[in-house]
């Protein structure tokens, strides 16, 4: 288990007590009073996995150590847009949402969505694909969209194409949080432990590494395969694949501080190029040296060679997770650049691309 190098900073909290009393959420007599600059901040959040963590808890919370009010929650009211200055929606659609949405600018408040992904280009093989494919989810999510002041997202590639949508589009790029990365990588001497971490729609991007990584388990015995979030994958059973169904996203890093190779396949498609580079973040964060396909997301965070590995076919994956393996030394090297540039991504040192677009400093 790894061991924290300090200890954990207290999280600022991020929704109000309910005491029945007030607005919906029982905010009367929690807010502090209104000080001249000082924010309040709501952020409406349609989930709390990786995406409405990175997207706002992580800024959220960031903001929070700078003195503003920060709340986030799944559902509130129109009486409590009394209580803020910005209002944050996370991929918001629905009639209700638009509603809200209008409801905010009328009061003054500045309203923003907040998306990242191209939800107008899934592919099929999505979990939620149907979901936004049946009725009218992609109608209502650009109505929702058009509605607001600013729209903000991870990447000038998706930028571009939320631009055709609206004219206000700001990139705020992931960030990590440093507090959940003060972990000691654990020793596991004569061992490598290569992993891969994310979430079940990229199943098709894990299976371009079939065939090769069965292969080099079968030809290095020191070679562990951790699989973190994807249960059933596409390779052959072997005894060294370690498969996590899931884990908490603010437990992440602790998992991750064990690879010592970070791989990152991603098939290339309209969708997946509005991908960011968090999983290098991720991965690199945690000291392990990062291998990616080199695709959109990657090809203008990782240099070849120098904090990374980039792998274009079948044969440089195997050439390039081989190469890793036998030389402890290249691995480092790489660690120790792709970890310098983790480190420049923290959300504290990042957060005035928030503050600007969110006009509150």
């Amino acid at each position: 288990m790894a061991k924290r190098r300090d200890k954990k900073r207290r999280g600022a909290r991020t929704s109000p007590p309910a005491n029945g009393k007030g607005p919906a959420n029982g905010m009367k007599g929690w807010l502090p009073r209104p000080h001249a600059d000082k924010k309040r901040i709501f952020y409406l959040v349609s989930n709390y996995t990786g995406t409405g963590w990175y997207r706002c808890h992580v800024p959220g919370t960031a903001l929070m150590r700078k003195g503003d009010l920060v709340v986030l929650n799944h559902t509130t009211s129109t009486r409590d847009l009394q209580y803020f200055d910005v209002v944050v929606f996370q991929t918001s659609a629905s009639p209700l949402a638009r509603d809200f949405i209008e409801h905010a600018n009328s009061m003054g408040k500045t309203t923003v969505f907040e998306i990242d992904d191209d939800y107008w280009n899934m592919t099929p093989d999505n979990p939620v694909y149907e979901d936004w494919r049946e009725g009218d989810g992609l109608m209502w999510l650009r109505e929702c969209l058009q509605r607001t002041q600013v729209v903000t997202t991870t990447t000038p590639y998706l930028a571009k194409i939320l631009r055709r949508h609206h004219p206000n589009v700001v990139v705020l790029p992931n960030m990590l949080p440093e507090e959940h990365w003060g972990f000691e990588r654990p020793a596991h001497p004569g061992k490598v432990i290569v992993g891969w971490a994310g979430g079940t729609s990229h199943y098709r991007d894990v299976a371009l590494l079939s065939g090769t990584m069965e292969q080099i388990l079968d030809d290095y015995p020191q070679v562990e395969l951790w699989l973190i979030g994807m249960a059933e994958y596409p390779f052959r059973p072997h005894p060294r694949i370690r498969a996590l169904e899931s884990v908490k996203i603010e437990q992440l890093a602790e998992v991750l501080v064990n690879f010592d190779i970070g791989l990152a396949p991603l098939v290339d498609n309209h969708f997946t190029r509005c991908k960011s580079d968090l999983k290098f973040l991720e991965y690199a964060k945690a000291g392990a040296a990062v291998i990616a396909s080199p695709v959109e997301p990657y090809v203008h965070t990782i240099v070849d060679g120098k904090n990374g590995m980039l792998a274009a076919s079948t044969k440089d994956w195997m050439r390039s997770i081989i190469r890793l393996i036998e030389d402890a030394d290249l691995r480092a090297k790489l660690a120790l650049e792709g970890r310098r540039v983790a480190d420049s991504r923290g959300i504290d040192a990042n957060i005035g691309l928030w503050e600007e677009a969110y006009g509150i400093r």
